[in-house]
């Protein structure tokens, strides 16, 4: 709706309040960037490299949805449109303060949850090393999670929901697939989309049925290779993909410990970044199940690989024991893993505000 937004990765690196922002949109910039900084990583974090990053933070009507900064990373430095500010770290790998919390997962992708000074509230962002692919470099079947606006025509007043889809690209940029509302209502695309390169940085998405153009970014993670995708519309929609593939049950006796971050249905950020670990228990790779033991509380869970469908992790709604004799609320998730980028993408029906339930969560592995 034209006003002007405080990216949250610029407010994250100040020195007053480390956060992490998304702007510029379209298919690219709206400024040049410096020259390149010194190579290597940052002294708390090796996968924070030095160059140039895509930050997106969606928000209804914004004049731009993604935009670009410069990390120097050895001097912990961001450059922002021309302002340096310098990072205070807070442990590995993360960086905060009284208004911002940023992670960094180990492919090197970044979320934040930072205060947006224009919406007087908290929003969640994600960034990625800026890259150059063509049209055949991302063509494949994708999976794909995110939100989707059904009400609103303002930033105060939009609305979103969860859904989730398989799509396939071919290498000239034809879309075709299933796009499920709700994560499991699914119908295949009525509409002729087409993917091209924009010259400003990543893709074009065009609807020729109604003639709007969404904008893509890919990102290809450095030690693995595997490649992550996000799709972000001028009303806030946005959805993040993964290639295609089949989950394995866990490991008995593996360990995961991660943070995570959510934005609700009005895309607010209500709560800080948690941290939570679990240990698996028990497995059965026949039914396709597995339990874990919270490290913290020591409630247990069953997870669903490949639930609703194959690439898809499901946990449904419940409550769960402690060791200390009380009970935990377990909410059902539809959890899709970004292979490769250490971070996964969830939606939580029954998380967030209680007139319009619902959560876009973002889980980032820890060191």
């Amino acid at each position: 709706m034209g006003q002007s937004r405080k990216s949250i990765l610029a407010t994250l690196f100040t020195p007053a309040a480390v956060c992490a922002t998304l702007a510029a949109c379209g298919g690219g910039d709206n400024s040049e960037p410096p020259p390149p900084p010194p190579s290597g990583p940052a002294p708390n974090c090796a996968s924070l490299l030095s160059g140039t990053y895509r930050v997106i933070e969606p928000t209804f009507g914004a004049a731009s949805q993604s935009k670009t900064i410069t990390i120097d990373a050895p001097a912990l430095q961001v450059t922002d449109q021309g302002s340096v500010d310098t990072i205070v770290p807070n442990g590995e790998c993360r960086y905060t303060d009284t208004s911002s919390d940023v992670v960094v997962s180990s492919a090197g992708v970044i979320v934040a949850r930072s205060f947006n000074d224009d919406l007087q509230q908290q929003r969640v962002a994600i960034a990625f090393p800026e890259q150059t692919m063509s049209v055949a470099d991302i063509a494949g079947t994708w999976n794909m999670l995110g939100a989707n606006l059904v009400s609103g025509s303002s930033a105060s007043s939009a609305l979103y929901t969860g859904m989730s889809g398989t799509l396939t690209l071919s290498s000239t940029g034809q879309v075709s697939g299933n796009f499920c509302e709700h994560i499991k209502t699914c119908a295949p695309f009525a509409d002729a989309i087409t993917v091209s390169s924009n010259p400003s940085g990543g893709f074009d998405v065009v609807n020729a049925a109604d003639g709007s153009t969404e904008h893509l970014f890919a990102y290809r993670a450095p030690a693995s290779g595997d490649v992550m995708l996000v799709d972000v519309a001028d009303d806030g929609s946005i959805a993040v993909f993964t290639k295609q593939h089949t989950n394995s049950v866990s490991t008995v006796g593996a360990k995961s410990a991660s943070w995570g971050t959510w934005m609700n249905t009005s895309y607010a950020s209500t709560a800080g970044v948690s941290e939570s670990s679990f240990t698996t228990t028990a497995n059965d790779a026949a039914a396709g199940t597995w339990t874990r033991e919270s490290d913290g509380d020591g409630h247990v869970e069953t997870l669903y690989a490949n639930s609703p469908r194959d690439g898809y992790t499901h946990r449904s709604e419940g409550t769960a024991a402690t060791t200390a004799g009380g009970t935990v609320p377990v909410r059902e998730f539809t959890a899709l893993n970004l292979v490769g980028m250490g971070v996964s993408v969830l939606w939580l029906p029954s998380l967030g505000q209680p007139s319009a339930p619902g959560a876009l969560f973002f889980s980032v592995v820890k060191p």
